[in-house]
């Protein structure tokens, strides 16, 4: 008897094996809510430092469940629930970062009275910054008046994040911080409209020179991506900006470097300005940069404004005229 029950035994055993093989397995089992209670529970006394055990709990009983659209939105609810309540700050910051896998304009209300408190704003604003949607935005905009600026940063991050343009005006007068100027700089130009990019022109020319560095370097990334989409005539504006003698060496480098970029031979007047008024880094780099075109007209250019150098860019012209091995240049230099 025992043996004839181990045969079919371990035959059921090879039947299962066989459906699960052709794709017979059973589905994600569905939580059960007294499992999810005493889990978030167990979670909603967690402190920093203390053992872990019961979010590694969590966080496996909730990944099971979020292939189903279905359950999602129940997940939701109750994570949402949890963070409305009377439980740790760690906690929050726990489920805060649950939420933000599955949160929907669902979860604004409670996540915008979090944000407006100094200890949850953080954990809050992680969330509302990838929930699409108006209300997400309007939930970040009212923060930025209630909130000190050492918590402001990251909401003008997060506002900058989703190119809202509506929160524009609202980020202007914060150009005028240093606790908040490179945020607002950056968020004005990822937003990139027109009236976002004017501010930053303003600023450039008005504002003291700490801002100013921070917000030239704020356009010069707008110009960059301008670039890249194939954008040419707005990167040009800014990089021909960027190229004028009043500027730092480094940034007037940076602008004659993106003209060349934007507007290839058009260019070349402006480098040939820059290489007899320009600084010796700012004559070196532009030196630089013309040889790389190797065309006939630039080398003559180049031989033209020979005399009213300065040594060391004499020297530095005759090397690289040295290296490009046309007819004038060798000519020149051999002569």
């Amino acid at each position: 008897m025992t043996k004839r029950w181990l045969k079919l035994a371990f035959s059921a055993c090879l039947l299962l094996t066989g459906f699960n093989a052709l794709g017979f397995q059973k589905s994600a089992k569905p939580i059960e809510t007294d499992e999810l209670d005493t889990l978030l529970a167990k979670v909603g006394r967690y402190n920093y430092g203390a053992s872990r055990e019961a979010l590694v709990d969590l966080a496996d009983c909730l990944s099971r469940q979020l292939s189903d659209p279905k359950r999602v939105s129940a997940l939701e609810k109750r994570l949402i629930q949890f963070l409305d309540s009377d439980v740790t700050l760690a906690a929050k910051d726990v489920i805060c970062r649950h939420l933000a896998v599955i949160a929907s304009e669902a979860s604004v209300p409670v996540l915008s009275k979090l944000i407006q408190k100094p200890s949850t704003s953080e954990m809050s604003r992680c969330v509302l910054e990838k929930i699409p949607g108006e209300a997400a935005d309007r939930a970040l905009r009212g923060a930025l008046a209630t909130l000190d600026d050492e918590h402001r940063v990251g909401v003008i991050s997060s506002l900058g994040a989703r190119r809202d343009r509506k929160a524009v005006r609202l980020l202007i007068p914060l150009l005028e911080s240093p606790e908040t100027v490179d945020a607002t700089a950056a968020a004005l130009a990822r937003i990139g409209d027109g009236e976002a990019v004017d501010a930053l022109l303003s600023a450039k020319t008005t504002a003291d020179e700490r801002v100013r560095g921070k917000v030239q370097e704020a356009l010069m990334d707008w110009a960059d991506e301008r670039l890249a989409e194939g954008r040419n005539r707005g990167a040009f504006l800014i990089y021909r900006e960027m190229a004028f003698m009043s500027e730092l060496d480094h940034i007037r480098i940076a602008g004659l470097q993106g003209l060349l970029k934007s507007a290839g031979a058009g260019a070349i007047p402006t480098l040939l300005s820059a290489l007899t008024d320009g600084e010796l880094n700012v004559q070196a780099a532009v030196l630089k940069l013309l040889v790389q075109l190797q065309t006939q007209g630039v080398t003559k250019q180049l031989i033209k404004a020979y005399p009213t150098l300065p040594e060391l860019t004499k020297v530095r012209l005759l090397s690289a005229l040295g290296d490009v091995k046309d007819g004038a240049s060798l000519s020149f230099v051999m002569g």
